[in-house]
């Protein structure tokens, strides 16, 4: 009864140590899929910030463009050509500029909105790799914890079996002893026992 006892007791720390490795697997399976998500975020978050650049560039580029063809206002541009054609033609010029600059402005507004979200979502799966990590380490802690707990179980199940061993060997010493002895007390009192002989 006491060896079933003994046994369940290590069978059920066996099941903990079982039950910790899983957690502990699945938690690093959780880490990997976040890791492998956060790398992909932060690629995006390089491409959008790199894309942000090259559109303050380009926007700069066209202001710079616009101011010096429009120094002058554009009723200025109206009054001081000699041709009427030349005239719209500069200032169809002039709309397609503030044109393209307000589409240069939305799509950097665009990007901006882009590279916002982006980073906000790289913030939050730094904050969930960190709590993986941090569950990781308790399991880990769990599961350490459990081995000890095991193998201190074992070892004293252990030394157990080897002082009953060593029990069982002494009376097994002690029993051919004994029947050494027996056997000696008989053959003594069977010679004390026998006739005395007259000669």
């Amino acid at each position: 009864e006491k060896r079933n006892r003994e046994a369940k007791q290590l069978r059920q720390i066996d099941q903990k140590v079982a039950a910790s490795s899983q957690a502990l697997s699945s938690v690093e399976s959780a880490i990997a899929g976040t890791e492998k998500k956060l790398d992909g975020l932060e690629a995006r978050q390089q491409m959008l910030e790199s894309e942000l650049l090259a559109q303050k560039q380009q926007l700069a580029s066209l202001l710079r463009s616009a101011y010096r063809l429009g120094e002058g206002s554009e009723l200025k541009l109206l009054l001081s050509q000699d041709r009427i054609s030349e005239a719209a033609r500069w200032l169809a010029y002039h709309r397609y500029f503030e044109q393209e600059r307000q589409r240069e402005i939305g799509t950097l507004s665009h990007e901006l909105q882009a590279l916002a979200q982006v980073s906000a979502a790289v913030e939050q799966q730094q904050r969930q790799l960190a709590e993986e990590k941090r569950r990781k380490a308790k399991a880990v802690e769990e599961l350490s914890r459990q081995r000890q707990l095991r193998s201190r179980t074992v070892s004293t199940l252990d030394a157990k079996y080897k002082n009953q061993q060593a029990r069982i060997k002494a009376l097994g010493k002690d029993e051919k002893t004994l029947r050494n002895l027996l056997d000696k007390l008989r053959k003594a009192a069977s010679a004390s026992k026998a006739p005395a002989v007259i000669g």
